[in-house]
């Protein structure tokens, strides 16, 4: 059995692709932030280096939805990091 891996798994959109992943006889991880945090490096390596992958799925994203005047850099390399580099 092939086995993918979905980020980001908490929600709606993870569950659907996990029910039709597992229609397609794959067998699904979606593994928590605190199994795999996409920012990092090293965590990124020590999941891979216990898994084996066969299908990825992106899925991971973070949104700010405050005013802009009130954020900050930190916030917006987190969002960049989560979604464009992770």
């Amino acid at each position: 059995m092939k086995t993918a891996l979905i980020t980001g798994g908490s929600g709606g959109i993870a569950s659907g692709i996990e029910y039709s992943l597992k229609k397609l006889k794959y067998s699904v991880i979606k593994p928590s932030r605190a199994q795999l945090d996409v920012t990092d490096n090293l965590s990124i390596h020590s999941f891979f280096d216990s898994h084996s992958i066969d299908l990825l799925i992106n899925n991971a994203g973070v949104i700010y939805t405050g005013p802009l005047a009130e954020s900050d850099t930190w916030l917006w390399e987190n969002v960049l990091n989560v979604n464009v580099i992770g």
